[in-house]
């Protein structure tokens, strides 16, 4: 029997998310890129699209389906979102934060939209397309790609990766591994750890803190 020899490898091609590289995800610096290239008006959609995702972790079809009741009530923009069940991953709902700088930008956003005869209230699409429709997730997809590119992002990030940003963030800044579950609405604890990516610096912050 040898002792070292590898095993047989299993017959499926499942395998354990613990042994998965980990994904892709924007810098600080690419999302600041792509912020600034889009702020201006013939980008103002664009501009919040990003800015939401990045900000409070929305998958693009819970981006797509927000309507302006869910955002804006009659004291003004909201600071806790509540999703609908059924516009949801797995029908679990919940409710996502504006920080006061997206509240900000969610209200400039409003105040552009009605100047250009979109609807701003009730179950109107908070995200819509140039004939006024409600934005599809192709279409935010490839809005995404296009603002990349015009921020000079050689290469890529699929919308997804936007979810992944919020998720590494606050856990970097909280190191509360509960309340970014809570935060990325995960059922499993083991589902919120792909997003807590750990780096050299903060092994070298954390190794500085036991001396």
């Amino acid at each position: 029997m040898t002792l070292f020899r590898s095993p047989d490898p299993p017959r499926t091609s499942r395998v354990s998310h613990f042994f998965r590289a980990p994904p892709r995800i924007p810098t600080r610096t690419d999302i600041d890129a792509v912020l600034r290239v889009t702020d201006a008006d013939d980008h103002a959609r664009d501009h919040l699209l990003v800015a939401v995702a990045a900000g409070t972790g929305l998958r693009v079809h819970e981006l797509v389906a927000l309507d302006w009741e869910q955002l804006v009530s009659e004291g003004g923009v909201r600071r806790r979102v509540h999703l609908r069940a059924e516009d949801t991953k797995g029908n679990v709902g919940g409710d996502v934060v504006l920080n006061e700088a997206l509240r900000w930008k969610v209200a400039r956003y409003r105040t552009w939209c009605a100047r250009w005869g979109h609807a701003v209230e009730g179950d109107a699409p908070v995200f819509v397309s140039r004939n006024h429709r409600r934005l599809s997730v192709r279409m935010a997809q490839e809005a995404w790609r296009a603002v990349q590119r015009l921020a000079g992002i050689e290469r890529p990030y699929p919308f997804h990766a936007l979810r992944h940003y919020f998720g590494t963030a606050l856990y970097r800044a909280t190191k509360d591994l509960r309340l970014t579950q809570v935060a990325m609405r995960h059922r499993s604890a083991s589902s919120t750890e792909l997003y807590t990516q750990v780096g050299e610096r903060d092994v070298e912050a954390a190794v500085e803190r036991l001396g």
